[in-house]
């Protein structure tokens, strides 16, 4: 029969309290970087052709696949029933630039009764991490060249 020694059975009751314990590790904070922006009106728009003014907000984040994005766009103030197509643009509201990703990833802001929308989608590239970009929302399908809302996105980061 062995017996115990004190240093084994310190061992034992040292080990037995640290599975006892819960263990913490202060990893700090993580950071998100995201681009966030506010939707209204042009004011390049000529108010008789689109009456409405609707807003909102769009944000463009990473999505759990690194060579995705996940962007989130809501507006209010719309015309109940309405389809408008809507995209991430490069530059600024007003500047043209060209759509980032395919056209067809986009799908669009189809408006409730309430003259509500919201609609996520899941880009196929990576979140940016510098540039000029913008939302356009087009009065739509049919007339594109129309902007009812644009908005500037800014980079932000947020804690995870």
């Amino acid at each position: 029969m062995r017996t115990l020694t004190t240093v084994g059975l310190a061992a034992i009751v040292g080990l037995a309290a640290c599975a006892q314990r819960p263990i913490t590790v202060d990893t700090g904070a993580i950071e998100v970087m995201s681009w966030r922006g506010t939707l209204s009106r042009p004011a390049t728009t000529d108010s008789s052709a689109v009456p409405m003014n609707m807003v909102g907000s769009a944000t463009l984040r990473p999505a759990s696949n690194p060579s995705e994005s996940e962007t989130v766009v809501m507006v209010a103030n719309a015309t109940p029933n309405a389809t408008h197509p809507w995209h991430i643009h490069a530059g600024t509201c007003g500047s043209g630039g060209g759509i980032v990703g395919p056209a067809t990833a986009y799908k669009p802001l189809v408006i409730a009764s309430d003259g509500t929308a919201e609609v996520t989608v899941r880009l196929p590239f990576s979140t940016p991490t510098q540039g000029q970009f913008h939302v356009n929302v087009h009065k739509s399908p049919t007339e594109m060249g129309v902007i009812v809302a644009c908005g500037p996105l800014s980079m932000r980061s947020s804690p995870m």
